[in-house]
């Protein structure tokens, strides 16, 4: 099963935090900005948001939610 949108940002965001380097180039890995080639579009996120699983007892955790732009407290 393919990993949601919102792993692989968390997971490029754990590289970026490590330091890590991109094996091909060499260069520091970095988070694309918006509008840049290859990074999620505005589109992509609301996709993502209509397919979020699920917590048990029917709501979408908090972590998500926040990500979703929902306002907790």
């Amino acid at each position: 099963m393919k990993k949601g949108l919102y792993a692989n940002i968390h997971a490029k965001q754990e590289k970026v935090k490590k330091g890590l380097k991109d094996p091909e180039t060499g260069k520091k890995i970095k988070m694309r900005k918006k509008g840049d080639p290859g990074a999620p579009t505005a589109q992509d996120f609301k996709d993502a948001k209509k397919t979020a699983k699920l917590a048990e007892g029917g709501h979408i955790n908090q972590h998500k939610r926040m990500a979703m732009g929902e306002k907790i407290l």
